[in-house]
């Protein structure tokens, strides 16, 4: 970024140099890439569990309902989940 801002690198113009350039004017990118991070957390033990050739079709409604509570609770407060 550094480079292509002082005339040592052009820029090509590619979508993945814009996106970047966005994200590093974007005062708010730490926090939101914390927040995909622990999103990806909960969810990667759910898809490694289920990426699977084992028949486990029959646990599935009880980890898909853990999964979905785990992620309502860290935006609905517990009262009202109960």
């Amino acid at each position: 970024m550094e480079a292509v801002k002082s005339k040592k690198l052009s820029n090509h113009g590619t979508a993945s140099y814009d996106t970047f350039a966005a994200a590093m004017k974007d005062p708010l990118i730490l926090a939101k890439l914390q927040f995909y991070m622990a999103l990806a957390r909960t969810f990667t033990p759910f898809l490694k569990k289920y990426q699977t050739d084992e028949p486990v079709l029959p646990f599935l409604p009880k980890d898909l309902t853990e999964l979905m509570m785990s992620l309502l609770r860290r935006f609905i407060k517990r009262e009202v989940l109960h």
